[in-house]
């Protein structure tokens, strides 16, 4: 019969369960003890609770395209069975994206986590979402709009990133105002 955790959850902690979070803890302190975030420029990390690493969030300065001068803030919650399972990415900062879904912020890694070993770990979060705002992964998008028109017309597309982070209106969704006046 296959564990499932949702089974245990409400009766206390079952041996597999607390193995699988001891897994996680020891994943997530081995990781963030070697993770140098000078590798990373315009990245900050900050925890919701020093004491957990399993809530943080990521606070991103694109060092240049589209979204330039902008600092961007993303929430990540990791689950347990986490390398295997993908932790939950939520963009706080709504922008205008083909990855990042316009209503509710959700940044599905799905995509590409676990597909192979190589592509799972902080260092690879960190990196995808550098690489997402410099060139969108139009071949898993979760606003089709947007990628519709990154592949029909690239310049509206910048466009409409430009409008979108001067506070606009894009796709009947209003943006927050990231860039100056």
């Amino acid at each position: 019969m296959a564990h499932t955790h949702q089974a245990h959850e409400h009766h206390g902690g079952c041996p597999s369960c607390e193995d699988d979070q001891k897994h996680t803890k020891y994943a997530l302190l081995s990781e963030f003890g070697d993770l140098d975030l000078s590798e990373y420029p315009g990245i900050d990390l900050a925890f919701v609770d020093e004491a957990k690493l399993d809530d943080f969030y990521v606070y991103l300065k694109p060092q240049y395209g589209l979204y330039f001068r902008t600092e961007l803030k993303f929430h990540v919650v990791v689950p347990v069975g986490y390398p295997q399972k993908a932790p939950k990415v939520t963009a706080d900062t709504l922008i205008y994206h083909p990855n990042i879904n316009r209503t509710d912020g959700d940044v599905p890694l799905s995509s590409w986590w676990g597909k192979e070993e190589g592509f799972r770990g902080m260092r690879r979060l960190l990196a995808y979402l550098i690489v997402i705002l410099q060139s969108p992964d139009v071949l898993h998008p979760v606003n089709f709009p947007a990628t519709l028109l990154v592949d029909k017309d690239v310049n509206q597309f910048a466009k409409n990133v430009e409008l979108s982070l001067k506070g606009g209106v894009v796709d009947g969704v209003q943006y927050p105002r990231l860039l100056p006046e």
